[in-house]
Formats: C-alpha cells, sequence, structure tokens
C-alpha cells in the first residue's frame, strides 16, 4: 500500500557526541556538503529495521570504528532532537543525537570514503567556523546534558 501527504517529507538523521579524557571527537568530512569540515559522527535513519539510537551506534562504528557497546562507554544517554529549519544545505533534516562517555580512547578506524580524518579536541579549542552544520550548538548541549546525568549518577 502507498500513502501520499500534502505535507513534504523530512530527512531524520542520528548523531554522536564521543567525550573521552575531558574532550570531543570530530570527524572531518569528505563528502558534500561541508566537506572538510569537523563534524559529528552520525547519518540517516536509512532502515526501517532501527531506531535512532541503533542509526547513531551504526553510524558511529562505520564513521570512527567505536563501538558504542564496548566496555569502555561508561555512560551514554539521548542530548535532544535537533529540528532547525536551516540545519543543513540539503534540506529539511531533524536528528536525534546521542552522547556516549568512554573510560579511555579506543583506537579509531575512519572510513576514507565518508571521513577524511579525526580528532579529540577541547570543546574551548574549537573553531565554531570549522565545524559543519548545527554541530557546535549540538556539542554545547550535550556537556550540558553529560554535566547533568553525571551529577544525577553520584
Amino acid at each position: 500500500m502507498s500513502y501520499t501527504y500534502k505535507y513534504p517529507m523530512q530527512t531524520v538523521a542520528a548523531d554522536a557526541v564521543v567525550f573521552s579524557n575531558r574532550e570531543i571527537l570530530l570527524i572531518k568530512r569528505n563528502t558534500e556538503p561541508c566537506k572538510g569540515l569537523y563534524a559529528l559522527p552520525g547519518g540517516h535513519l536509512d532502515s526501517t529495521d532501527r531506531n535512532a539510537k541503533e542509526t547513531a551506534d551504526r553510524e558511529l562504528k562505520e564513521e570512527t570504528g567505536v563501538d558504542a557497546n564496548h566496555r569502555t562507554v561508561v555512560l551514554s544517554g539521548e542530548v535532544g532532537s535537533f529540528s532547525q529549519i536551516d540545519r543543513d544545505p540539503r534540506g529539511r533534516y531533524i536528528s536525534i543525537v546521542y552522547y556516549y562517555l568512554l573510560s579511555e580512547r579506543p583506537e579509531i578506524t575512519i572510513d576514507p570514503e565518508e571521513v577524511q580524518a579525526f580528532k579529540w579536541v577541547k570543546f574551548n579549542d574549537i573553531d565554531p567556523k570549522k565545524i559543519a552544520f548545527d554541530h557546535y550548538e549540538i556539542m554545547q548541549k550535550a556537556i550540558q546534558k553529560l554535566a547533568q546525568d553525571l551529577r544525577f549518577e553520584q
């Protein structure tokens, strides 16, 4: 059965904010849009049998080799959804974002089709002009959410 709607369909994505040693893992995009800029690992919810968290886990593994279910992940949680109208030049994207706090840095193995490079960086050292999409604002929210969750854990 096929359905048509008078409303345009939205694209849904999932992104991952990875923390370790008070730094954030960034990838340098190897695809347009924003090729050459740093971003968070993430991608499209392109399957009908995965939820947003499973998509964030999959994209994290594909782009960086980091396993969201590894023993080094000591805390994870949902940061929130981001749906600003102009957040992506490809059209209307809604992203659901998750954070992962790692006890130690894992070995990173990038997917060269999607990622040119990676780096760990302290948030205060990030130049917002070199960050793709609205990922700088997402990182700010993720830091707040992580701090809140850590206070709650104690």
